[in-house]
């Protein structure tokens, strides 16, 4: 009588099988799902903002923040750092802050904040944004070398003051596909400059629900 047990081996291929199997369940279990909507802090990256394609047309809507201190604003003439509140300064409201490029000399400085809108995609965003800019002394804003306003003279003709009277930033015809920069430059007359931006950038995607 043979004692021994007696063992059934699983053929090879079954084994591959449940191996496969498993590795498949694992991977879909780490793929993000693509209907889910793209994280802000993926959009905003170091150098710019990368508005995502709409994924499908439910009408959702979306805010980045491109305040600076919180954007990737950057600058031809030195880095961009945060910095106090000089006295009769626009107080910010958190989480913006303001800015300098590293120099206090009198000139002009220029802040610059890239904006990607995605080309090719099936369903296109509308892409807009609105803001209040101050600067030390006055600013200029310009959207794609265009000229939005400034703050160097009140529409009564009277000069102001950009570090405490601001100018309202508001794109609301939609930034088409491509890359777009929205650009302040800073007059500094006297010995303390500094560029503070509070706004939203909004991302909308059409709604074709009934």
């Amino acid at each position: 009588m043979n004692t021994k047990t007696s063992t059934k081996r699983r053929p090879a291929h079954l084994i591959l099988s449940a191996l496969l199997s498993a590795l498949g369940s694992h991977a879909m279990a780490q793929e993000p799902a693509m209907s889910r909507a793209p994280e802000l802090d993926r959009i905003r990256d170091r150098t710019s903002i990368n508005v995502p394609c709409c994924l499908c047309a439910d009408g959702r809507s979306r805010t980045v923040d491109i305040s600076t201190g919180v954007a990737p604003w950057t600058s031809p003439d030195g880095a961009v750092t945060k910095i106090g509140v000089y006295p009769g300064w626009k107080t910010p409201t958190p989480p913006a802050s303001w800015v300098y490029a590293g120099s206090n000399n009198p000139g002009t400085y220029t802040y610059n904040l890239k904006i990607n809108v995605p080309k090719n995609c099936l369903l296109t965003p509308k892409v807009s944004f609105d803001g209040q800019a101050f600067g030390d002394n006055n600013i200029t804003v310009m959207l794609d070398d265009k000229t939005l306003g400034t703050t160097a003279v009140s529409s009564a003709g009277q000069a102001n003051y950009g570090f405490r009277d601001p100018y309202g930033v508001n794109v609301s015809g939609g930034l088409g596909p491509g890359t777009h920069i929205l650009s302040v430059k800073v007059r500094n007359d006297e010995s303390v400059t500094g560029f503070l931006m509070s706004g939203k950038l909004r991302v909308e995607c059409p709604n074709n629900r009934y």
